[in-house]
């Protein structure tokens, strides 16, 4: 009489064999997760690398485009036309990297205000100083305050063009200022 019969052990070594294969795979391979803006559209970007570290080579790239409310914005607006997109790296961690920042983190892509801020400057027809703000807006450096600058809007918009414009004037001798104090730096 065998030990094992011969369907039981085809069993038995077959899992033995895929357990085994996960056990390598899960310690010679390693991923990588990360996160891109596009600085032009304000659209974001994920991306997981799979990865043999002691060869460095990518197995696989899983990438995925997701939609902000300031890509959103801009795109309602006709602000962005077609483009290559321009990915600047914000953030990502793994391969024993617990934590990776790039400049990219600092661009406020995902704030419903600055959205509504861009959609009101446009809805009054200053294509200059939305123009300008968009810039600011990709720029790591001012990005925060252009933030900072759409918390000051009113809740819902502005009723009319006279008081769009005395906005602008209480608020854009401040932000004026602080734009080229942080430029600067």
């Amino acid at each position: 009489m065998r030990l094992f019969p011969t369907r039981r052990r085809t069993w038995l070594v077959l899992a033995a064999s895929i357990f085994l294969l996960a056990f390598v795979a899960g310690y010679f391979i390693d991923t990588f997760a990360y996160s891109s803006v596009c600085t032009r559209c304000g659209a974001i970007q994920t991306n997981s690398e799979w990865k043999i570290p002691s060869l460095r080579k990518t197995l696989e790239l899983h990438s995925s485009e997701s939609q902000t409310p300031v890509s959103t914005a801009l795109s309602r607006m006709g602000a962005i036309s077609d483009h290559e997109h321009q990915w600047l790296f914000c953030s990502g961690g793994g391969e024993d990297i617990l934590c990776a920042i790039g400049a990219g983190r600092h661009i406020a892509v995902r704030s419903e205000e600055v959205a509504s801020l861009l959609e009101s400057i446009h809805q009054f027809g200053d294509k200059q100083f939305r123009d300008r703000i968009i810039s600011l807006l990709f720029d790591p450096k001012t990005s925060e305050l252009v933030r900072s600058l759409s918390l000051s809007i009113p809740a819902g918009g502005f009723a009319n063009m006279n008081e769009y414009r005395v906005w602008l004037e209480e608020h854009t001798v401040d932000f004026d200022e602080r734009v080229l104090e942080y430029q600067r730096r």
